[in-house]
């Protein structure tokens, strides 16, 4: 690991984090060899992290980021750190519509899994009623697009919502969010928090009365 005790190595580190701007540095580990960028886009925090190796700036660095799609950067020997900061941040808001579907999702239906989604789950499992919960899995590029839809449950519990979904493809319309496309098609309010947060209180009362009477 020569390459850390070498000034230039450095030096050229700090030339490519200037040229992105130090404001947007966030992160970094004492080598230098690990640097996170940020970038905030409609309220939400954006990351990317860059991994330098001993022949950077030659050889392309690692990214790690928490995007629905695969982050990739066509890099060269001539390639700056802004320009993968440019191109992070272009990606990033390229997903904002995504975003906010799956935010209208999260806040207003019964979210079963992901229990804490990040910013790159594209899928949603989402309660219908006592027995039935629904699998969606969502377009990052086309969030308002038709998504996959798979019903979970006993046949009998989902046969209802299958032949609704089944009979109603065609009225799917892609001006309009995902929730309320859903709602439309199965003829239903879908369940939301409020319902899940009275079941729970329901459940803790429930428990404490049978435990006063055991």
């Amino acid at each position: 690991m020569d390459y850390l005790n070498s000034t230039e190595f450095y030096k050229s580190v700090v030339r490519h984090v200037e040229s992105i701007g130090w404001k947007n540095l966030v992160k970094a580990n004492p080598t230098f060899t690990e640097l996170v960028f940020a970038h905030e886009e409609n309220g939400r925090l954006h990351e990317i992290v860059m991994l330098l190796n001993e022949s950077f700036p030659i050889k392309e660095p690692s990214y790690c980021t928490e995007l629905p799609g695969k982050f990739t950067f066509d890099w060269n020997q001539s390639s700056s750190l802004a320009e993968v900061y440019a191109n992070f941040i272009n990606e990033v808001n390229s997903y904002t519509q995504f975003w906010d579907e799956m935010k209208m999702i999260d806040e207003t239906c019964w979210v079963l899994e992901p229990v804490r989604p990040s910013k790159a789950d594209c899928h949603r499992r989402i309660k219908l009623d006592i027995n039935v919960s629904m699998e969606i899995k969502v377009d990052a590029r086309n969030p308002t697009e038709l998504p996959e839809i798979f019903f979970l449950g006993s046949e009998t519990a989902t046969e209802t919502f299958r032949r609704k979904l089944e009979s109603k493809y065609d009225e799917w319309n892609s001006n309009i969010s995902i929730v309320y496309n859903l709602g439309e098609l199965l003829e239903i309010k879908l369940p939301g928090k409020c319902e899940q947060e009275e079941v729970d209180i329901w459940l803790i009362s429930l428990s404490v009365y049978v435990m006063k009477i055991s």
